[in-house]
């Protein structure tokens, strides 16, 4: 019988690797190396296992060595836009998904693959054209509606955007994270109801976290004992969830609590470092499947389990539907309830869940006095400086997203009413022309002129805060209002003008207006927005006031006072605990 050549070898173990037998693939592949394989098919093999290894720079390599032997293998350029795009290199995964697609331009997924890309970069008109293209010569691949989506949602096509996650899920019903896409945009679409969002959401948990009859996890009813507290979130550092979450976890009483903090992402900055250190108990559950996750959190017989990232990304939603502690609650990171039957209760506040409001049959509601969240001040930020023009100027450093068709009327209305004021709008998406064009046509739509609108890009978190120091007065955008955004912005002596809505994520701001102190920049009507907004804007003995003194008001507030934040968390945890344990012992 004739011994196998190099390449048999290359071929057996590529059929062994496509088969999922790894060990034989793995084995064939270095008898392969001995009998002196080279061909662009042997080290593009190679490149594919060392990237399922985890060895990035070595699957690189590789796929250099392949393409080197065969500059015209698609398919090891294919592999080397993946691998730079899992190392970081977004430029140069660009150019090797489109000399990918120069040798194949039938490959949809590179397309795909490349729109993806280009997002990230933000050259959105550019990743449009891609991802369009994408779609049309490959209908039916529900990745590439996904990330059109995404494109969509960052500038600001909200609509659009959630055609393009209503046809993903069409495609791929099996796909969670395609579905929790689209609940999150419901909630930036002024035209969808809260029973139209709740409907959604229950849909989600019918499909992917059902009800199953799970024994609740046996735990000590004793209502008086030290409790086991599981937090799990992705944004354990500086972001927009995570400034408020480290007021929580550092400062419950270590007596009373025994916190576990379950930490779903890799990203790490100085607050993470506080917040693990605040802690009893820190995994890093992030390279978890979810089986693996619940194991963790049995073996650490948690009693209340939080979640805190609700539909966005990288939370854990079906493992909490396996019933994972005796008390499961959401809090903070989404716009709301989850519509997981295995949830009981959101963690919120009168304003952003009112008594006499409904969560149509999704979670319970836990209110906290004064806010749902507590802010955590930056160690560093400019001091707010006395503006040194006369003209007035508003600003809004929100996403597009929430600048919808209403939001930008009411705006333009309060343009028209102060007409020397100017706008500053200040978002990542601004760097790219597709974002401006569309707030921009529409306030000249409504008959403000170009030139009193000034876009402005991405920039450091300091910086951004220095830019406070350009603005009068903010403009919250609804339903969707800012959160950390207009904390920043009253940090750095700016009033914020808020519309209270009817669902919760029209009211972050109104919740953080109470609990500052400052409930008068709260309107209850469109007109009411507009007369605040106008008056503050004109007023620069008061604006000159509270430049210099807000900051001091902010800081002695509930909204930053962890301390009697956390005594009032834990008040609530312990009386549902007692609950509890009292249903228990019946």
């Amino acid at each position: 019988m004739a011994v196998p050549s190099a390449e048999d070898r290359v071929s057996q173990a590529l059929a062994a690797w496509s088969a999922g037998d790894r060990v034989q693939a793995l084995s064939v592949l270095d008898e392969a190396a001995r009998a002196g394989a080279d061909s662009a098919r042997y080290h593009m093999l190679c490149g594919i296992v060392a990237r399922q290894t985890g060895q990035l720079d070595v699957a690189l390599a590789a796929y250099r060595r392949a393409i080197e032997r065969e500059p015209e293998l698609a398919e090891a350029w294919f592999n080397l836009a993946n691998t730079c795009v899992l190392q970081g290199d977004l430029p140069a995964a660009v150019e090797a998904y489109e000399a990918t697609l120069r040798l194949n331009p039938a490959a949809f997924q590179a397309w795909n693959a490349l729109g993806s890309t280009l997002t990230a970069l933000q050259a959105y008109a550019r990743a449009s054209q891609v991802l369009r293209h994408a779609v049309r010569i490959a209908p039916d691949f529900a990745e590439s509606w996904n990330n059109l989506g995404r494109l969509c949602w960052q500038v600001g096509e909200v609509g659009e955007a959630i055609a393009a996650f209503r046809r993903a899920v069409a495609l791929a019903p099996e796909r969670a994270e395609f579905h929790s896409n689209l609940l999150t945009l419901l909630h930036y679409d002024p035209d969808c109801s809260g029973a139209q969002i709740a409907a959604e959401h229950r849909a989600w948990a019918e499909r992917h976290a059902p009800a199953v009859a799970t024994a609740v996890p046996a735990r000590q009813s004793d209502p008086r004992r030290r409790l086991r507290i599981g937090y799990v979130s992705s944004n354990f550092r500086h972001d927009a969830a995570g400034v408020f979450i480290a007021s929580a976890l550092c400062h419950h009483d270590a007596d009373a609590f025994e916190v576990y903090a379950y930490c779903e992402a890799p990203d790490a900055d100085a607050l993470t470092a506080r917040m693990r250190a605040a802690v009893a108990h820190w995994t890093e559950t992030w390279r978890l499947d979810d089986a693996g996750f619940a194991r963790r959190v049995e073996e650490d017989a948690i009693d209340i389990l939080i979640d805190l990232n609700g539909h966005t990304g990288r939370g854990r939603l079906r493992a909490f539907s396996r019933r994972l502690a005796p008390l499961q609650f959401t809090w903070l990171g989404y716009e709301g309830a989850t519509g997981v039957p295995a949830m009981d209760a959101l963690i919120a506040d009168a304003n952003v869940a009112p008594v006499s409001g409904d969560l149509h049959g999704m979670e319970g509601v836990i209110r906290l006095p004064y806010s749902f969240q507590c802010w955590t001040p930056p160690d560093a930020a400019p001091t707010p400086a006395p503006r040194s023009s006369r003209e007035p100027v508003f600003g809004c450093f929100n996403k597009p997203a929430k600048l919808n068709l209403g939001v930008l009327a009411s705006w333009a209305s309060i343009l028209l009413r102060v007409p020397d004021a100017r706008l500053v709008l200040k978002s990542a998406a601004y760097a790219d022309p597709m974002a401006r064009e569309r707030v921009l046509a529409i306030l000249t739509q409504h008959g403000v002129a170009a030139p009193r609108i000034e876009f402005r890009g991405a920039s450091s978190y300091a910086e951004m805060m220095r830019q406070y120091a350009d603005i009068d007065v903010a403009l919250d955008p609804f339903p969707f209002s800012g959160g950390a955004t207009s904390c920043d912005a009253l940090w750095m002596g700016v009033p914020v003008v808020t519309l209270r809505g009817e669902r919760f994520s029209a009211n972050h701001t109104v919740s953080h207006l109470a609990a500052a102190g400052f409930p008068e920049w709260i309107a209850d009507s469109q007109e009411a927005y507009a007369r605040i907004a106008s008056r503050l804007v004109t007023d620069r003995e008061m604006l000159a006031m509270l430049r210099l003194s807000m900051r001091g008001v902010v800081a002695e507030a509930p909204l930053c006072n962890g301390r009697l934040f956390t005594r009032h968390l834990e008040i609530r945890l312990r009386t549902a605990w007692q609950a509890w344990c009292a249903e228990a012992q019946r």
